[in-house]
């Protein structure tokens, strides 16, 4: 499995507190069979680490970390973009780390924003050439409210990321809902942990990928946390496979 979404690297952001923990997190991801995992620390959100020198040198000391340790993962660096006032600004400075370089990058909104919000985002990623990867959407108020926003994303070519979580209420009841009426109409491209930690919001795939094989289908299973992250991870269009608008 690849894991697209997690928040691994230490001291950057909110996620993992040392490299003791950053390295327990690989190997729980390890054993639940993940084998690839980029690395998405929050880009661009206030009280964050911002220098992107930093956040390459902690990603550097953490894949050694892991090669020494013999553990059977592969790890890149991308980012979890944060689509503020300055958005644009830094996106015409290009200060945001793309997806294991690819085309790909992955942008998160305030969880409050109107529709039109995310649609101006959106916009001007694609003007730019870039592919948006819209992270965790079902955890936003205008998709919960107006999921056939969803449809015009993936109309539009947008990849709709959810959190694992989701699946199982760890956001709350609207978040469980959203994401599954998302997934009933294929609205859904990938699948991530967006783990913070070694103890709350734990890394790992297995129970989301058991899941989605037995309440879906296997190759369901298999576009969202396998297929389409390698698209990603190789710099390919990802599959949109019969998106229906739930309206």
């Amino acid at each position: 499995m690849i894991d697209m979404h997690a928040h691994i690297l230490p001291g950057v952001d909110d996620g993992a507190r040392s490299f003791d923990e950053a390295l327990q997190m690989l190997k729980d991801s390890c054993e639940q069979g993940t084998r690839y995992i980029l690395l998405t620390p929050h880009g661009y959100l206030d009280g964050f680490e911002k220098n992107p020198k930093r956040i390459v040198e902690s990603y550097k000391k953490l894949k050694k970390m892991a090669k020494e340790a013999n553990l059977p993962v592969q790890l890149a660096l991308g980012m979890e973009v944060y689509a503020g006032e300055d958005f644009v600004e830094h996106l015409d400075a290009k200060t945001f780390f793309y997806m294991n370089a690819s085309k790909y990058m992955m942008v998160e909104v305030d969880f409050h924003v109107e529709p039109d919000y995310i649609l101006w985002v959106i916009d001007e990623m694609i003007q730019r050439g870039i592919c948006p990867i819209l992270a965790h959407a079902e955890r936003y108020k205008a998709i919960q409210n107006y999921p056939g926003l969803a449809y015009r994303l993936n109309r539009a070519g947008v990849a709709i990321q959810v959190n694992k979580g989701s699946l199982f209420g760890a956001f709350g009841q609207k978040a469980k809902q959203c994401a599954h009426l998302l997934l009933e109409h294929n609205l859904v491209q990938l699948i991530a942990s967006d783990c913070h930690g070694s103890e709350n919001r734990r890394p790992g795939l297995k129970k989301a990928w058991d899941y989605i094989s037995k309440n879906y289908s296997s190759g369901y299973a298999e576009v969202l946390m396998k297929m389409n992250p390698e698209r990603v991870w190789t710099n390919k269009r990802i599959l949109i496979i019969n998106p229906r608008n739930p309206k």
